[in-house]
């Protein structure tokens, strides 16, 4: 008796931004569909807000950071008082301790500066700056922050009022505004763009009024105010949690390796050779597109390589093209081509002016990578600007303060280096990954599967974040994309599967 040859199924699959259509044909004998199995829609949240498009996640994540930070003020303070018991800065919990509540801290941080305190007292005024402790800027976290554009702003302002009307410290000048009945809290004026503080302090304000106070109640308190208690007690009062580094996730072509940060002059540099060999221009009277000339190529790179931006105007001029020339890239919604955006900065004349041209590609990279690093203080940084690259202060805090491109790339800079020589040759993107030995596909034998996997399975090249433990979920096992609207669309095919199991 003959084998009954298997019947063959068509699977049909239209994913969207928050639906999932599916079809199950029978096929023939020819492989062509001849009978409507099975069919159905799947309709499922995209992840994001209607009204503005932002991530369902976002609300979830700001409490959970607002959780975080007062249980960490809670901890620090519980530190503090303890460490002030211990010098015998504070009283014992009891009527002493609830008394000296009662006693106005700007006050005591006004005249300790230059009358004798008691013990507890000092440790009054102690305990207060830690409850105010002012704010810390981050390089990389605040550049595009406006809220913290705002507050650094007023920080500036309050640095010039306290040296204009001679206050020694913050505290001084925050128990003159509280004599005058003028407040003490640095309270946002306005709302929205126009908003703005009238004064905020920082972390260095704090830090200088300590040492001012510290320093004066030494004389009447020398076997408590000691270098070394003043050592342990800013060790409390001024720490600041590291910022976790930003995971970059995985090379798309180099799995092993992470993917390499936008700032970098190495992938300015890719991104412009990447993006002139996708570009081709039509003259007058010409039916077809033609690629960059070496030598137009060569001028651009040139032209690029210094500027943030150069308008397809200003591309026709450097090489002497007609005006009547159009670009397959130009467009309603795009008039110029990025350049080296980390070049224009930090070769600007009021940076590094031309010692940034005298740096090698990766003396370049090495000095970015730093400016990005957000566990190098700014004074050490400063020093190393100063020392290293021989720069005035000036120019210095200038480079320190760069707004340089965020984010990371697609590919590492190990794959960089690989890449951009085929590109300087014109070749676009996935050729020269082809040229370069690097396979474009993910999959392993027939593809046949019983169910549709988790999609980090099969898409190991464009997830991140994955654990590799196979006792976690499928989520934090693989890892996931980071966009929620694409991370959900792509779980959905998974969920269908059993459904068509019983096909």
């Amino acid at each position: 008796m003959a084998k009954k040859a298997p019947i063959r199924y068509r699977l049909g699959i239209d994913l969207g931004s928050n639906s999932l259509g599916w079809a199950v044909l029978r096929l023939d004998t020819e492989d062509k569909p001849d009978y409507l199995v099975r069919i159905g829609t799947r309709i499922f949240s995209d992840g994001r807000k209607p009204k503005d498009g932002a991530s369902l996640a976002v609300d979830r994540r700001m409490a959970r950071q607002q959780r975080r930070r007062r249980d960490r003020f809670l901890r620090r303070k519980a530190r503090l008082l303890d460490l002030l018991r211990t010098l015998r800065l504070f009283p014992p919990p009891g009527e002493a301790a609830q008394a000296l509540k009662s006693r106005n801290p700007y006050e005591l941080r006004a005249r300790g500066l230059s009358a004798p305190l008691s013990a507890y007292d000092l440790g009054r005024a102690i305990f207060h700056l830690n409850q105010r402790r002012g704010f810390r800027s981050s390089r990389k976290s605040d550049s595009k922050n406006e809220e913290k554009g705002k507050i650094a702003t007023a920080v500036a302002a309050l640095t010039e009022k306290l040296q204009e009307k001679g206050f020694r410290t913050v505290g001084e000048y925050l128990y003159d505004r509280l004599q005058q009945g003028t407040g003490t809290r640095a309270r946002r004026i306005g709302d929205g763009a126009k908003a703005i503080y009238e004064f905020y302090p920082n972390r260095a304000m704090v830090e200088h009024e300590f040492d001012l106070l510290w320093t004066a109640q030494s004389i009447h308190h020398p076997a408590i105010c000691t270098p070394e208690n003043a050592s342990r007690i800013k060790g409390v009062l001024l720490f600041q949690r590291p910022l976790r580094p930003v995971r970059p996730g995985r090379c798309s072509l180099e799995p092993s390796e992470d993917r390499a940060p936008l700032a970098l002059p190495s992938v300015q540099n890719f991104r412009i050779h990447q993006e002139l060999s996708n570009l081709r221009l039509r003259e007058p009277h010409s039916h077809t597109e033609r690629r960059l000339t070496s030598a137009e190529r060569s001028t651009l790179v040139a032209l690029m390589a210094v500027k943030a931006t150069i308008s397809f105007a200003g591309i026709k001029k450097a090489l002497d093209l007609s005006r009547a020339t159009t670009f397959n890239l130009e467009g309603l919604k795009r008039e110029k081509l990025l350049g080296n955006l980390s070049a224009a900065e930090l070769g600007h004349a009021d940076a590094m002016a031309e010692k940034w041209s005298t740096l090698t590609l990766d003396e370049q990279d090495a000095l970015v990578a730093q400016l990005l690093d957000d566990r190098i203080p700014d004074d050490e940084l400063l020093r190393r600007l100063q020392s290293d690259y021989g720069l005035e202060l000036s120019r210095a805090e200038r480079i320190l303060n760069t707004k340089l491109p965020d984010g990371f790339g697609r590919v590492s800079l190990k794959a960089i280096r690989v890449l951009l020589p085929h590109l300087m040759e014109g070749l676009t993107y996935d050729k020269a990954a082809v040229a370069a030995g690097y396979g474009l596909t993910n999959t392993d034998g027939d593809g046949s599967l019983d169910l549709l996997p988790y999609y980090g399975a099969v898409l190991q090249r464009h997830v991140a974040f994955g654990t590799g433990n196979l006792n976690d979920p499928d989520e934090v096992r693989e890892g996931k994309i980071a966009n929620p609207s694409v991370h959900i669309a792509l779980v959905q095919p998974a969920l269908i599967g059993p459904v068509l199991k019983l096909v």
